[in-house]
């Protein structure tokens, strides 16, 4: 689930360290994460989980805003979220400000939130694939062949919707099982980092954010997936 820390840390990876004379040669900012502890940081299931979490975070994403200003011209991630560092930034300031609404109802909500991510693909999976088969059956799709889509715009546009429809399960089972607070929370930080407008391309966007807005009530109402789609087709 592309949420908070599991975005920020796939974006910008945690590697080895790089020295000053070649941090520009790097393809990810790993000095940044030499001190970081190796493997994933998981994500904070309490108040007090936060509050640890947020001074190992916040110093070393200011350190990758600052290379990337040093180093305009390095790719800091493959995923395209750099473009959207600034905004990450910004964001995780006020999710770790004490005093900030994010911080405050973050702390409520986060171990129901912590609990529906380990649960989220199981959960979601199943639906998110039945609504995908049922949109694209009328393409014939041989996942067999290495040519799986007609065109680059279907695959695009299959990606894109899929990831989409994921995080979308994501912020409806949050609302169902979190309360509505909690799912509105999701969906803000979601959105605040950019996923959708880094994988979808912009000919697509309006198209797949005007679906995810029109399927996300069905979810929270439980309504099958192909019903989903003749309501939306």
């Amino acid at each position: 689930m592309c949420l908070l820390t599991s975005v920020l840390l796939l974006s910008l990876g945690v590697l080895c360290s790089a020295t000053e004379d070649d941090v520009c040669k790097e393809r990810r900012p790993t000095h940044c994460f030499a001190d970081v502890p190796d493997g994933p940081l998981d994500f904070p299931d309490s108040e007090e989980a936060l509050d640890k979490i947020c001074p190992i975070l916040l110093p070393r994403i200011k350190c990758v805003l600052d290379y990337k200003k040093k180093c305009p011209d390095t790719v800091l991630d493959g995923s395209g979220l750099d473009e959207n560092l600034d905004d990450i930034y910004v964001l995780f300031v006020e999710a770790c400000d004490k005093d900030s609404d994010l911080n405050k109802g973050l702390s409520t909500h986060l171990p129901c939130i912590e609990k529906n991510i380990q649960g989220h693909v199981a959960a979601c999976e199943p639906m998110v694939k039945e609504v995908l088969e049922e949109m694209t059956s009328h393409l014939n799709l041989n996942w067999d062949s290495e040519d799986v889509f007609p065109t680059d715009e279907d695959r695009h546009k299959y990606i894109c919707t899929k990831e989409a429809l994921d995080m979308s399960c994501f912020v409806a089972s949050t609302s169902v099982k979190c309360g509505e607070e909690a799912g509105e929370i999701s969906g803000s930080i979601i959105e605040r980092v950019g996923v959708l407008d880094v994988l979808c391309p912009e000919n697509i966007r309006d198209d797949v954010k005007a679906l995810v807005a029109l399927v996300q009530p069905l979810m929270e109402l439980g309504v099958a997936a192909d019903e989903m789609v003749s309501k939306i087709k």
